[in-house]
């Protein structure tokens, strides 16, 4: 399969390349794909993360062996499930998975519970305890709508949580325990543990620049996974230092600059143009950044004033701040998180060499802090594209959370009004 994959990438880049050629490539590609298969070189700090060796179970553990006691229905035959209305929360205290015996917040119990995706007739589920704590650190619960009326009443996050899974017409995935409603980006492919197959790109551009700058064996790697569509599923509570955090003249990081366009030579009048820097910055802010950059793209003048660096740098820490980039913030339910956040911001302001400021997240809100070239390289850090991988799903929860209130069950499975 290398071999194979090898050639094709050697093929499309090949013709592009000014120095190299097509053996040369070929040769590069094949070093840099047979290492995939090395585990060595992803077995480091980056993997040893709690959030990962540890989850949260949500539903009721009543019966003998854990499964949740089901309710009558109609025909008296007990299918219907327990409403979320005292759902409990678990910890995994068993490292194959299947033993939730430890309460949350209380004493371990000494108990055998029932928690899988096997059977249908268990409403039972789990999930990563730090992807649960970014569910409830992502979603805004404030602005969601009001509770529907004819839903259960009461529910707290974990009641919700756990109707909202177990109401959806499209149940979990037999084997799996995915809900088919969400985009996985792929992750899907690997819960088996390990995925030998993957669909490559198409232009292979990564690998190329990673070429042309001379990378070579697992230093190219980064650029595979990007032009595979890949993941290095590392802890994502690690945040990016500066290239040179001693802030010496070696090195110096060089974040994308944006080109200056003259406002007189764009004949094309714009909307945008009659706003104050104050209205434009509060509709930027509420943009994501790919739409903030497309907005930028409509005319030469907008490009201009969006592009301006004090402008830009006011934009991306609003979005930090409670925007579309609330992701690379800390949770402070996530042991550690802001240590290591706030850590990594006075590195970036060493680095621009201004000094660290008290611990606290207001670091990356301080008018020193280089907040563009900071999230630059978030998006280039594995750690943190693994962050906002989560981001996107979380956002999906919320959008189904929306659906919840306002439409409430898409099936109702739970237990009769007079039960």
């Amino acid at each position: 399969m290398a071999i194979d994959a090898s050639e094709k990438i050697a093929k499309v880049i090949a013709p592009s390349s000014p120095t190299l050629g097509y053996e040369d490539i070929l040769g590069i590609v094949r070093q840099v794909l047979l290492q995939v298969g090395d585990h060595d070189w992803y077995n480091d700090d980056l993997h040893r993360w709690s959030g990962f060796t540890t989850c949260i179970a949500l539903g009721f553990f009543d019966n003998e062996d854990g499964a949740a006691a089901l309710f009558p229905d109609e025909l008296g035959k007990k299918t219907r499930f327990p409403n979320g209305s005292k759902v409990q929360i678990r910890a995994v205290c068993d490292p194959d998975g299947g033993g939730f015996g430890a309460v949350v917040g209380e004493e371990e119990a000494d108990i055998c519970t029932h928690c899988t995706s096997w059977d249908r007739n268990n409403p039972n589920f789990f999930v990563s305890e730090g992807c649960y704590h970014y569910l409830q650190a992502w979603i805004d619960m404030r602005n969601l709508p009001s509770p529907n009326s004819s839903q259960t009443p009461g529910l707290g996050f974990a009641g919700e949580l756990y109707e909202i899974v177990n109401s959806r017409k499209e149940l979990r995935d037999p084997h799996h325990g995915l809900l088919p409603c969400i985009n996985y980006a792929g992750l899907e492919h690997s819960c088996e543990q390990y995925q030998e197959e993957f669909p490559p790109g198409q232009d292979f551009v990564n690998i190329a620049r990673g070429i042309a700058k001379g990378l070579r064996g697992r230093d190219l790697l980064t650029d595979v996974m990007l032009d595979f569509n890949t993941w290095k599923f590392v802890r994502p509570d690690i945040w990016p230092s500066p290239p040179n955090p001693n802030g010496s003249e070696e090195a110096q990081f060089e974040a994308p600059t944006f080109r200056a366009f003259s406002p007189a030579t764009d004949s094309r009048g714009s909307f945008f143009a009659k706003l104050s820097s104050e209205e434009l910055l509060m509709i930027c802010s509420e943009c994501t950044l790919t739409s903030f950059l497309s907005l930028a793209t409509t005319s030469k003048s907008l490009y201009s004033r969006l592009a301006a660096p004090m402008f830009l740098d006011r934009v991306i820490k609003m979005m930090m701040a409670r925007g579309s980039l609330r992701w690379i913030m800390p949770v402070e339910s996530m042991q550690g998180e802001i240590e290591r956040a706030v850590g990594a911001a006075k590195n970036w302001l060493c680095y621009s060499q201004h000094g660290p400021t008290d611990r606290n997240i207001t670091v990356f809100q301080s008018h020193d802090f280089p907040a563009f070239a900071f999230v630059h390289a978030c998006y280039a850090w594995n750690p943190m594209r693994n962050r906002e991988r989560i981001w996107g799903q979380v956002k999906q929860f919320e959008d189904l959370w929306k659906d919840f209130r306002l439409e409430g069950w898409e099936v109702n499975r739970f237990q009769l009004q007079n039960a």
